[in-house]
């Protein structure tokens, strides 16, 4: 989402120039970094998706196939023996055949502490605050939804080297977290990704690794 240029995950000592320019200390560079830009770009938080009108008529419209059932009677729907976990799919709640199912994290919105932070080298991010493990859903991706003839009129707007924010969510509809969203419009993008973006039930972050606490 970010302008063009290489990101990384893990935290890696910034370039001497970049230190010098801020007059920072390499023992607390992090804290004294986040001293000089106290809020991170103001957005309008969202706790679902919001869609304009053009994108719900074409949201109406949309013949989906319905939520893949798996055939799980045991265990937690967390294993590589349930169909739906093993394509990154949750399980619906209310309607999986399993009284144990716990493949439900993102419909009931349960996810790890994290929080937004100031880093000196990718500028506003997202890290956990807990470990959390390989597989783990870790936030929602929440914008506002819009049509494809929307999402190529606000690219044509967009300014040299200006963030945003679009993810596509079918064919027809793309979400854009610019002017609303969740605070997963502040992870960014890397060359060695520790999650990855899922879509069903709805868009939403998993990590791909092991995720330490602090790291983003």
């Amino acid at each position: 989402r970010e302008s063009p240029r290489p990101f990384t995950w893990d935290l890696v000592p910034p370039a001497s120039a970049e230190v010098a320019a801020f007059g920072l200390d390499w023992e607390d560079e992090e804290e004294q970094f986040a001293k000089l830009v106290r809020k991170p770009p103001p957005y309008k938080q969202l706790v679902e998706n919001k869609y304009k009108r053009q994108a719900q008529k074409t949201a109406n419209t949309d013949d989906g196939e319905g939520w893949p059932q798996c055939s799980c009677t045991k265990g937690n729907c967390q294993g590589s023996d349930c169909l739906n976990y093993s394509l990154f799919v949750e399980c619906e709640v209310g309607s999986c055949r399993n009284p144990s199912c716990s493949n439900n994290a993102v419909q009931l919105k349960r996810w790890p502490k994290s929080e937004v932070y100031l880093s000196p080298y990718t500028g506003w991010g997202l890290r956990v605050l807990e470990p959390v493990p390989r597989g783990t859903a870790v936030v929602e991706y929440l914008g506002e939804v819009i049509d494809v003839a929307t999402c190529k009129s606000r690219l044509s707007q967009l300014k040299r080297g200006q963030d945003f924010y679009f993810a596509s969510l079918s064919r027809d509809l793309v979400l854009d977290a610019a002017p609303m969203g969740s605070v997963a419009r502040f992870a960014n993008h890397s060359c060695d990704p520790n999650s990855e973006v899922s879509s069903l039930p709805d868009q939403h972050m998993s990590g791909r690794k092991i995720l330490r606490p602090r790291q983003e």
